[in-house]
């Protein structure tokens, strides 16, 4: 994004970065420029928008379009798209699970637009031109997680996380590494074409479940230790 600080990204030869709007064509198509046979990873998207529904269709949507297009254009192998739970919405009750197919039901307008964004990824993949898969990540959390989830761990470090009910609701939750191994997996394996796949934790938790964790590993420096700092926690002592 624009006025994001991009040195916290691995410093290497083998990376170089590029500077980009997805709501701009001719920029997108540059991006793909010779590489052809190549794996496209779209992990782009916005979550909460200064213009919120313009800004959700216009990048989610058409970027997500434009992009695809470009890649088929330059003869891109494979593109793998981040999605979100989102476009299913949320469990009707307690003991519910979704699945790949599990039909949309989306929640709120960011799901709408990931709803939106999904089916552009069915309609280039029918044209047979670029392999296409999807990953739904549920509430991510890492190294390298978002700003969000990072002041939702500087509240549990200060006792003020708001409880919806009695914190028995659940939420399934996905590691950082989880996700990236399953970007890697997707590339390998060609079973994957055409496939959506949901990327989480073995089990969901309760928000009781996940604040007492996060408490007991940030007392712990843990957690700390995972986040480099950024929870805002005084550093740890030397052993």
């Amino acid at each position: 994004m624009p006025g994001v600080d991009p040195s916290p990204l691995p410093a290497s030869k083998r990376v170089e970065l590029v500077a980009g709007d997805l709501r701009a064509r001719d920029q997108v198509e540059a991006f793909c420029s010779d590489a052809a046979g190549a794996t496209l990873y779209h992990c782009a998207g916005l979550v909460h928008p200064a213009r919120y529904v313009r800004d959700l269709h216009d990048v989610n949507v058409d970027g997500t379009r434009h992009l695809l297009q470009a890649a088929e254009r330059a003869g891109i192998r494979q593109a793998i798209v981040i999605s979100s739970n989102s476009p299913v919405g949320t469990n009707h009750q307690r003991d519910h699970r979704f699945d790949e197919p599990s039909p949309y039901d989306p929640y709120m307008r960011y799901g709408h637009s990931k709803m939106l964004m999904e089916h552009v990824v069915h309609e280039i993949q029918a044209r047979g031109k670029l392999d296409t898969v999807i990953l739904r990540p549920a509430w991510f959390y890492g190294p390298g997680q978002p700003e969000r989830q990072t002041t939702f761990f500087r509240m549990i470090r200060k006792g003020v996380v708001p409880l919806i009910g009695g914190g028995e609701n659940l939420r399934s939750m996905s590691y950082i590494d989880s996700v990236c191994q399953a970007l890697l997996l997707c590339r390998s394996t060609p079973v994957a074409n055409g496939e959506t796949y949901w990327i989480a934790d073995q089990r969901p938790y309760s928000m009781n479940e996940t604040i007492d964790t996060v408490e007991a590993l940030m007392e712990e420096g843990s957690a700390c230790k995972s986040l480099n700092g950024a929870c805002g926690c005084p550093p740890l002592p030397a052993k």
